[in-house]
């Protein structure tokens, strides 16, 4: 890969990350962005390898420290929650509804699958049976 592309992959990689800054930070990192890279323009080939390893660790530290971005709203789509009393409402956050996970299985009854599965892990784990532990009686 050219010298050029490397530069310019690391410039867009730096702006998007700015971009991911808080609004507070984004104009000050954006503007120094843009400066550090036009004043190094015409720097001389070693220079440029120097500079581009100065970037990739700028990129690394960016990438551990800027906050990511939230999903939700971003892409244009919009969420609709449909509450109980079948009114509609806008998704703000989470569009979970929490409630309690119901099952048809409790302390009572036990699920069928689960015992077949368990089955197979003692016959898988060598318990086929458990005589040797009885006894005789």
């Amino acid at each position: 890969m050219s010298q050029r592309v490397v530069v310019l992959n690391t410039y867009r990689t730096l702006a998007r990350l700015v971009g991911s800054l808080p609004e507070s930070k984004q104009v000050a990192s954006l503007s120094q962005l843009r400066e550090g890279y036009r004043s190094n323009a015409d720097a001389p080939e070693e220079d440029v390898q120097d500079l581009i390893k100065e970037a990739g660790k700028k990129i690394a530290f960016m990438r551990i420290t800027t906050p990511k971005r939230r999903r939700t709203g971003q892409d244009g789509t919009t969420r609709w929650v449909y509450q109980s009393g079948g009114e509609k409402q806008e998704g703000t956050g989470s569009t979970r509804v929490s409630s309690k996970v119901h099952t048809n299985w409790d302390g009572n009854n036990l699920d069928p699958c689960s015992v077949k599965r368990h089955s197979q892990h003692l016959k898988r784990m060598g318990f086929a049976n458990n005589l040797h532990a009885k006894g005789l009686f």
